[in-house]
């Protein structure tokens, strides 16, 4: 397996820029430059909004996720439990679990697929949405007990200062998952953090 590497390196050029999950160069960011650059490129995507950012583009917006499409190129026989892990993980994020309307029955076969392949997919799971910090438990408890509805209790938001995230130890990541305990809340129509 090659060795992954993090940072721009600007002077670098490479033979082939691969794109994934990223439907407009503004998302690849700092790497931008790289799809300029490189020889070649391959964009795998499944956002509908993509107009093709690659010489090569396989874009798939009636697809869950970026992991759909990418399985569907890859020979299933060779798919083993890392691979099938990282997978897994993709479809799990861009489905939210597979409640989302993007889950079609095609996400729930490859799921299936995937998980025949040993993955532990309740740990995948659980570390992905459900694990905190005692810190970032403590941070979500407050944002929820200094939530407000408004406008015939139909939109609740809630703050998050830069100050709580200190005194919790906590970055913005840790707010993940705030909203989607207010949109449950019945009645709502409207949540958001601020």
């Amino acid at each position: 397996y090659g060795q992954v590497k993090h940072g721009f390196e600007p002077e670098r050029t490479f033979d082939l820029c691969i794109t994934l999950d990223a439907s407009d160069e503004k998302r690849l960011g700092e790497f931008a430059p790289y799809l300029k650059t490189a020889a070649d490129s391959l964009c795998i995507d499944h956002h509908i909004t993509n107009q093709g950012l690659a010489r090569v583009n396989v874009i798939a917006g009636s697809a869950s996720s970026t992991c759909e499409v990418l399985y569907g190129l890859l020979d299933q026989d060779k798919i083993g439990k890392a691979v099938a892990e990282c997978l897994y993980t993709g479809i799990v994020h861009d489905t939210g679990v597979f409640k989302y309307s993007n889950t079609s029955r095609r996400t729930m076969e490859i799921a299936g697929y995937l998980m025949d392949q040993g993955i532990d997919f309740p740990k995948i799971i659980d570390e992905s949405f459900f694990a905190k910090t005692y810190g970032q438990a403590k941070l979500h408890g407050r944002a929820l007990l200094d939530s407000v509805r408004i406008l015939d209790d139909r939109c609740i938001y809630t703050v998050v200062t830069t100050d709580e995230l200190k005194e919790y130890g906590c970055t913005v990541k840790a707010t993940d998952g705030i909203v989607d305990q207010l949109r449950v809340i019945e009645g709502a129509e409207v949540v958001f953090l601020s």
